[in-house]
């Protein structure tokens, strides 16, 4: 998606918004979902949110979620009202940057990883020592989002359920834990 297509959407989503329940945030788990956050102070990539913005938005949500009786819940296989926060394919900022100001706020968070991204070498993405890191923090939590981090929509059946298996067996074979979330 361009910067375009992006600011459209999120336009029509705050439009939309106006015209929302007055109790919908309790109605059920919203999800925020983010990637990568950037230690520049803009970006061009709408998968990355410079820090300062990621910092202040979460600081803004915070009072928010306070001032409006909403809680921050950690994601789940089943719905609870109030606010998750989440984080796809485990970008390394999501342990550096982004768990310190959530923690700061007490706000649980969980992350899907891409088990090649994590064995890629790549210092962009979470190692598997910094996944045994992250699940160290007692408010983060993990789920997967395949193994390779194909478009499951675009693969046979037996492609997807390779993708889901494969990622479930490793990251609780890494982490000890059952894994529920994807």
């Amino acid at each position: 998606m361009n910067r375009l297509a992006h600011e459209i959407a999120r336009s029509l989503a705050s439009f939309t918004g106006l015209f929302a329940r007055a109790n919908q945030a309790r109605v059920g788990t919203r999800v925020l979902l983010f990637h990568d956050i950037s230690t520049k102070s803009s970006t061009g990539d709408i998968y990355s949110i410079p820090h300062s913005r990621f910092g202040g938005g979460i600081e803004r949500l915070a009072n928010w979620a306070v001032s409006h009786d909403v809680q921050f819940v950690p994601f789940s296989e089943s719905p609870v009202p109030g606010v998750a926060v989440t984080f796809d394919d485990g970008y390394k900022s999501t342990l550096e940057i982004a768990a310190p100001i959530l923690a700061n706020h007490a706000i649980p968070f969980h992350v899907f990883l891409t088990r090649d991204f994590a064995r890629s070498n790549n210092s962009r993405y979470l190692n598997e020592a910094d996944i045994q890191r992250l699940l160290s923090l007692p408010l983060a939590s993990v789920g997967i989002h395949g193994t390779s981090h194909q478009r499951l929509r675009n693969l046979p059946t037996s492609r997807v359920r390779d993708e889901i298996r494969g990622a479930r067996a490793w990251l609780e074979d890494l982490t000890g834990r059952p894994i529920t979330t994807l």
